[in-house]
């Protein structure tokens, strides 16, 4: 499948990620995507400064959170798929078009999954315990099981975004927007 980068909107929220913004951005870049957005949480370090040094679009956010990021960035989407992503290298950008190509084949929304093949190291046995019973009783909620809810690597179509109410100002907004994609149907 071909992706049209032209046609992603890579976004990424940050709160001071000086030491990996830049490189983020560029990998980004030299992949091909040539819009990226970066909605900034009143670093204080350079991140925003570097990122639109990168060649990303930079907004400074308007109140505190990542929920609020998210919130307020919504206004600022134009292009037709969103590739969500945080600004700590956690999620890679060679992994975008895997994220990608089911937008691409139709779907609404795609969580990225941390948890099949965590690397080494990456999430204590705690963590990991942790996420799989948020996981679990998430299923038990809503019926459906969504491997990773808590995953800050997420693509979504303009349209899905935009038909969900979201309102969780902090790290809740992962679940809040899985709750929301499967209240609105989404696939």
């Amino acid at each position: 499948m071909v992706i049209d980068r032209s046609q992603v909107c890579i976004f990424i929220p940050t709160l001071n990620e000086e030491p990996t913004i830049g490189e983020l951005i560029s990998l980004f870049r030299e992949q091909g995507y040539p819009h990226i957005f970066v909605m900034d949480g009143n670093s204080t370090d350079s991140t925003a400064e570097i990122a639109e040094k990168a060649g990303a679009e930079v907004v400074l956010q308007r109140s505190r959170g990542k929920g609020n990021a998210i919130i307020e960035s919504i206004e600022h989407f134009r292009l037709p798929y969103i590739l969500m992503l945080d600004g700590d290298m956690t999620y890679l950008p060679k992994d975008a078009e895997l994220m990608l190509e089911p937008l691409f084949e139709g779907c609404d929304h795609v969580i990225g999954n941390r948890l099949e093949f965590p690397e080494k190291g990456a999430l204590s046995h705690f963590n990991l315990f942790g996420n799989k019973v948020i996981n679990d009783l998430f299923r038990m909620a809503h019926g459906r099981y969504l491997a990773d809810i808590l995953s800050g690597y997420r693509a979504f179509t303009l349209e899905s975004i935009r038909q969900m109410n979201l309102r969780e100002e902090g790290f809740e907004i992962e679940t809040e927007m899985a709750s929301e994609s499967i209240r609105n149907q989404q696939n």
